[in-house]
This record gives structure tokens, sequence and C-alpha cells, in this order.
């Protein structure tokens, strides 16, 4: 679980691994309902490696945009905190620059 004003996660071991049996269940659902609306029904039955072969696909995609999301937000922290460095760079060179502060006492 994630906290949303720090984007710290902050579940425990356990939360998190109760968290991945939920999704283990919800994929093999999933592929049984695709595989089967695919092939006809009891085809996912009957071709268990292919289940796994499904879940296996829908857990490389999701942590695939999942490292994708979390690259960008962090990304984006770094590029807000490096426009707010250079704003007060600006600020401190525009001081200078206009007397309004002695670069000797800095």
């Amino acid at each position: 679980m994630r906290d949303a004003t720090t984007s710290r996660i902050t579940a425990s071991p356990e939360m998190l691994m109760d968290q991945a049996v939920t999704s283990a269940r919800r994929y093999m659902h999933k592929a049984e309902s695709e595989i089967d609306q695919l092939f006809g029904k009891g085809y996912a039955k009957e071709h268990p490696g292919l289940v796994g072969q499904f879940m296996a696909a829908c857990v490389g995609d999701y942590h695939t945009a999942f490292q994708a999301k979390v690259s960008q937000e962090s990304n984006e922290q770094v590029a807000e905190a490096l426009l707010d460095i250079a704003s007060s760079l600006d600020d401190i060179s525009n001081g200078i620059h206009n007397g309004e502060l002695d670069p000797e006492l800095q």
C-alpha cells in the first residue's frame, strides 16, 4: 500500500504477501476466462501450462508498467527540485549583479 502524501510504500511484508496471493488469484481467474473465451470452454483447465504462461505475461507487463510509473514520478520530483535550485541560483545571481548582495559576505 502506498501513502499518497509521501509516495512511500507503507505495507508490511505480510500485507505484501497477502496482496501477492490476491493478485495471483486475480490473474488465474482472468487467464481462465480469457483462454476459454478464445479457445473454448474448458481449454484452460486442460492446458494449465498456458494458464501459467498467461499469468507470467500479466506479471511481466504489470512489473514493467509499474517500474515506468515509479521512474516517471521520481524523474518529475528530481526535475522539480532542480528547477527550484535553478530559480534560487538565479535569484542569488541577480542579487549580486544588482548590488543587493555583497559577494564578499557570502
